[in-house]
């Protein structure tokens, strides 16, 4: 669904072909600004221009940002938030293709050769996105990376239920913000959501698993507050869908799973903001829209080890399994107990069943092996289907060899 085009939007035929326009929004990162525009000028491909747009700093941003000469355009505006800065770099942009660069994070040289690239030599394409690896304050490398590349065919209807890029993983041709409109300037986040879901609505977009983004996980940043996300997620999602009791047309079928989605996504947010009774309650929302949420293994995996701050989702070390075995089966009592949601016994079973399989993945990822068989013993117990799965015995089994053992004897063979 397309926001109004202002009268003064960007078009379709006024570009410099080739040019990448990289429009940096900037508000008291002076500290941060420095890397991520040398992260341009570092860049294999020549052919683009930096425009950084100061949103009102009272920071030393001004100095920083001029120190760069002629090598980028710089402008200064009253404090309007991130869709304003965004939408005036656009307007300002030159280029055939428009990238999006946070004063805070930074692209690897090899970002704009390889996402130019791989758009010309797909013209059919409209946009391109790539991995990213988030990184510390410091700028140190975190464990998490997120690379997926999702089936062309269906990212439309992937996003419904949520943003998996940030805006710097995106290069999109300048026609794409011509059909989408500017971004929404009511929005104080994932406003970069409202714009993937106009632009994917319309565009064909291809993707690369190539890491080429550095992202910065900052703890006082806006995604880190899970109540300012849930609000502007509920927003861009009455945009776009319409409510579970007033859907859309053309979601009234997916609505549920749409909600249910987006609800479990706030709930991983409030853990993360160590929120557990928010948590629970965004759980049980998640529940009541789609019960099916239940009987889906890997929701336990997030749910258990959904109080890792961003960034470092995937290193389990230090992770308390004892203390989130706790975390699930109290989550999973307190619904059932509840008058929110009618689950039948052999549904509260499985999913009982999945926690506690989910708890014994984590534990041999994190080569707690004793621990992960008392898990998966605890799993067969709610649900003895789980035993016949190849999942389970192989996982059972690599629990009783350890992940070591299996480890050498690939090296020997």
């Amino acid at each position: 669904m397309n926001t109004a085009h202002t009268d003064n939007w960007i078009t379709a035929d006024e570009y410099i072909e080739g040019m990448v326009s990289v429009i940096i929004p900037n508000y008291n990162h002076a500290k941060f600004l420095p890397h991520a525009v040398d992260s341009i000028l570092n860049q294999t491909y020549t052919n683009y221009e930096i425009i950084v747009v100061d949103d009102g700093s009272t920071d030393n941003s001004r100095e920083v940002a001029e120190g760069y000469g002629d090598k980028i355009v710089y402008i200064y505006k009253d404090n309007a938030g991130l869709s304003a800065a965004r939408n005036t770099g656009i307007r300002r942009s030159k280029g055939e293709f428009i990238g999006l660069l946070d004063a805070d994070d930074m692209y690897e040289p090899s970002f704009m050769q390889t996402m130019v690239g791989l758009l010309q030599q797909n013209q059919n394409k409209d946009g391109a996105y790539c991995g990213y690896q988030f990184v510390s304050d410091e700028g140190i490398l975190l464990s998490q990376i997120e690379n997926r590349v999702f089936p062309e065919e269906t990212l439309y209807q992937t996003f419904w239920g949520a943003n998996y890029w940030v805006p710097e993983s995106v290069l999109m041709r300048r026609r794409c913000y011509v059909t989408a409109g500017p971004y929404d300037e009511s929005l104080r986040a994932l406003e970069d959501w409202d714009v993937w879901l106009r632009i994917l609505a319309v565009h064909p977009i291809i993707g690369t698993p190539d890491v080429l983004i550095r992202h910065r996980a900052l703890p006082e940043s806006m995604s880190s507050n899970p109540f300012t996300m849930v609000d502007n997620r509920l927003m861009v999602m009455k945009k776009h869908f319409g409510t579970i009791e007033d859907p859309h047309p053309e979601f009234k079928n997916d609505i549920h799973w749409i909600y249910s989605n987006a609800y479990f996504i706030a709930t991983i947010e409030h853990l993360q903001a160590k929120e557990n009774e928010g948590a629970f309650d965004f759980w049980a929302k998640a529940a009541a829209a789609d019960p099916t949420l239940l009987t889906r293994s890997g929701v336990y995996y997030e749910l258990a080890a959904g109080s890792h701050p961003k960034g470092s989702r995937g290193d389990l070390t230090g992770l308390d399994l004892a203390e989130k075995e706790t975390l699930l089966v109290d989550f999973l009592t307190r619904l059932f107990d509840s008058s929110a949601i009618s689950i039948d016994p052999s549904t509260q079973n499985e999913a009982f069943g999945l926690a506690y399989f989910n708890l014994g993945k984590l534990a041999y990822t994190g080569n707690k092996n004793g621990q992960a068989r008392t898990f998966l013993r605890k799993a067969v117990s709610f649900n003895n289907k789980i035993a016949k799965t190849t999942e389970f015995v192989g996982l059972y089994a690599r629990s009783i060899v350890g992940a070591k053992t299996i480890s050498r004897l690939k090296g020997q063979g």
